[in-house]
């Protein structure tokens, strides 16, 4: 099993290095460190009205790191607190989007991160690593501009950076 960190860049790259949530690093080593702090609790630099967005962000990218390593095989099952950690980001990213949007972020950062959390939502509970690759999957072209689009604006504003390492 290779252990892969969290989305950084937003949800998902190779087969779940969820890049809404940026980058795997491909180290086999002993497994995450512990947060400094708690996710949630050093949003300084994050700008105020985007903090209901990035909060989320930076608790499930937490908890996916301490859920372990994720399976080289995709047709093997993720981890139950890592599903669930998917699952509630695409719940808390409905929750906090009908709050109130961020001045700075489009519509079609917007409607990204409507898709993801949709598809976040519905992962089973016997996920797998195709399951997790196929939330980015199978988008048309402008749903997958959308989404790029919105795992950059997370990658660029909820400073994610470490969280869970």
């Amino acid at each position: 099993m290779t252990l892969r960190p969290p989305l950084v860049a937003v949800v998902l790259a190779p087969v779940v290095c969820v890049a809404l949530l940026a980058g795997c690093s491909g180290d086999d080593g002993p497994g995450p460190a512990e947060p400094s702090s708690t996710p949630t609790d050093d949003l300084a630099g994050v700008p105020a009205a985007a903090r209901a967005l990035c909060a989320p962000f930076r608790a499930a990218y937490a908890r996916i790191a301490e859920g372990g390593a994720l399976p080289d095989d995709p047709a093997a099952p993720v981890p139950a607190d890592v599903v669930d950690a998917y699952r509630d980001l695409g719940t808390a990213i409905t929750e906090a989007g009908s709050a109130a949007r961020p001045e700075d972020m489009t519509d079609d950062q917007a409607a990204g991160l409507a898709v993801l959390s949709q598809r976040l939502e519905a992962l089973p509970d016997d996920a797998t690593g195709a399951d997790l690759a196929a939330v980015e999957g199978g988008l048309d072209p402008d749903e997958g501009r959308e989404v790029a689009e919105a795992r950059a604006w997370v990658a660029s504003t909820c400073d994610v950076t470490g969280v869970g390492r």
